[in-house]
């Protein structure tokens, strides 16, 4: 009965797809927020608050909740989509009511890298499951539509950092491959013994394949992903 509910409320969520969170098929378009937004409003004398920002770890995704959650609050409701995979949890309310139809607000409309809390103070009225599916969902949908009116809504364009330690002579033709792909330039490291350098780029995903035959392709290079703990990948 739930999941007809939540088909009923976000059909988009379950067209040719298991009921559960997954990567986003390439060549659809992605979105996500520039900063946190939130929506209120009073369903049944049940006050609801939503707030919506981004993410592109876990422990951002975390700290946003701790920052955002009320202690006092009866339910602090939450979902989270990193990378195309989903999180969610009810916080006490009946299993699949809340975090669940949370995460299908975001996946149904297409957003990625972005953690979505919800806090409810009762009421004293009852919702019911279906009731409580289109105020969590609802909610979500919401203050999805606020953010594109504030102009918060942006593409995402997934990266992939990689990493490519090249002869002085060969650096120029990394980085031109680099630029043609689209990519960018984020850092370089120069061999201590002067025998190199090493090219820290950022990439969309979607081209990484691409860019890497075209690099180590009869050139003896070798392109990596980046392990240089010092860079932080924007994306």
């Amino acid at each position: 009965m739930l999941k007809s509910l939540l088909y009923r409320q976000y059909p988009r969520y379950f067209h040719g797809r298991k009921f559960s969170s997954q990567p986003t098929p390439s060549g659809c378009v992605i979105y996500t927020l520039s900063t946190a937004i939130e929506f209120r409003e009073e369903i049944k004398k049940s006050k609801f608050i939503t707030i919506i920002g981004p993410a592109n770890t876990e422990q951002e995704a975390r700290d946003f909740l701790k920052k955002y959650s009320v202690p006092d609050a009866t339910h602090n409701c939450w979902a989270y989509r990193l990378s195309g995979i989903g999180r969610f949890t009810d916080d006490g309310e009946p299993g699949g009511t809340a975090g669940r139809p949370m995460l299908a607000a975001l996946e149904g409309q297409s957003f990625d890298n972005v953690v979505a809390l919800c806090i409810r103070y009762y009421g004293g009225i009852n919702l019911g499951a279906g009731g409580l599916v289109r105020a969590y969902g609802g909610g979500v949908a919401k203050c999805l539509k606020e953010a594109e009116k504030e102009g918060a809504k942006i593409h995402f364009i997934p990266t992939t950092a990689l990493e490519c330690k090249c002869t002085y002579s060969q650096q120029s033709m990394v980085r031109q491959r680099v630029i043609e792909n689209g990519g960018s330039i984020i850092g370089e490291d120069l061999d201590p013994n002067g025998e190199g350098i090493t090219l820290y780029f950022s990439i969309p995903t979607h081209s990484a394949s691409q860019l890497i035959n075209l690099i180590e392709g009869g050139n003896s290079l070798k392109v990596n992903p980046t392990v240089n703990p010092s860079l932080s990948i924007d994306q």
